[in-house]
């Protein structure tokens, strides 16, 4: 591929996804909670259980001491709880609360009625967004663990009604 259109590509993805964090930025204003803390609730609402501080941050693509910042936070305000393995003190697992579960939903119900949020797809055919989302799935698998594609085409939040 040639480098204008390599260039065009970059610059297409970070135009999508300065528009999608505007959005999602918008709704986490309305329920005090950063795009970044949504996801991480978003994260451990698709999973029963604990997941790892290393489970976090591949799921969501972020450097471990992101994840260890954003959790802080999150701990502070009751909505996950950090416990450390006895065995391997450097091990810490994370547990959304019933407290977390609640702002994930009020969160899941606001996203679930605004049909638009964070982008108005409408305009797109199913077989284009199933076209988008298939180039997607290339680009992650060629850089990023397959495990990375699997996850983001299977993910649903428990209680959530899709």
């Amino acid at each position: 591929m040639d480098l204008l259109a390599r260039q065009q590509f970059l610059l297409m993805i970070r135009a999508l996804y300065a528009y999608v964090e505007e959005e999602w930025e918008a709704m986490g204003k309305k329920f005090g909670v950063t795009p970044a803390q949504q996801m991480i609730l978003f994260i451990l609402s698709t999973k029963q259980g604990s997941l790892t501080v290393s489970q976090i941050s591949q799921l969501g693509s972020w450097h471990i001491s992101t994840v260890t910042r954003l959790l802080k936070t999150l701990q502070e305000r009751g909505w996950i709880v950090v416990s450390y393995d006895r065995t391997q003190s450097k091990h810490k697992y994370v547990t959304i609360t019933p407290a977390g579960k609640q702002m994930y939903m009020e969160l899941a119900a606001y996203v679930k009625v605004n049909e638009d949020f964070p982008i108005d797809f409408s305009m797109l055919t199913k077989q284009e967004l199933m076209t988008f989302m298939s180039i997607g799935d290339r680009v992650l698998n060629k850089g990023k663990d397959g495990r990375l594609v699997e996850w983001v085409r299977n993910a649903k939040a428990e209680g959530v009604q899709y």
